[in-house]
């Protein structure tokens, strides 16, 4: 038995879903529901902070700077220091920033002898890794 009822056929290459007013609809609840939404502001934790002392000025450390000239002369801040007064600054410097090292700036040019009394003096008050050797070019 064959019914009455036409047969349509549907030719696939021509039908396409068009998704854009579906991704419109998307879109506008998306912007509703982030328009809409109810930040809550969460409380922290409170932090006491130490107060500062910034009335009293402290001191910077920094390592000691021995400069060697050419002649042989002993240089600390700019201040000629004799061969005597050498470990004895070295060692006040070291009570006051223990942490802090030693610069050796050497002139190229330097007697050998005078080099290593000031790397003996500040082996004497410093450890090994607190001294640093420079050579001015």
């Amino acid at each position: 038995m064959r019914s009455n009822l036409p047969i349509k056929r549907f030719n696939e290459s021509n039908e396409e879903v068009d998704l854009t007013p579906m991704l419109d609809v998307v879109f506008i609840l998306l912007i509703f529901f982030i328009v809409t939404a109810v930040f809550i502001k969460e409380r922290g934790v409170e932090i006491s902070r130490p107060s500062s002392n910034l009335d009293t000025p402290q001191e910077l450390g920094g390592p000691i700077i021995v400069r060697l000239d050419s002649a042989g002369k002993y240089w600390i801040e700019g201040e000629h220091i004799s061969p005597l007064a050498l470990r004895a600054r070295m060692q006040a410097h070291n009570g006051h920033w223990p942490t802090e090292g030693a610069v050796i700036v050497a002139d190229p040019n330097v007697d050998m002898e005078t080099f290593v009394f000031v790397l003996d003096s500040a082996r004497q008050v410093y450890r090994h890794n607190e001294i640093v050797l420079e050579v001015n070019a």
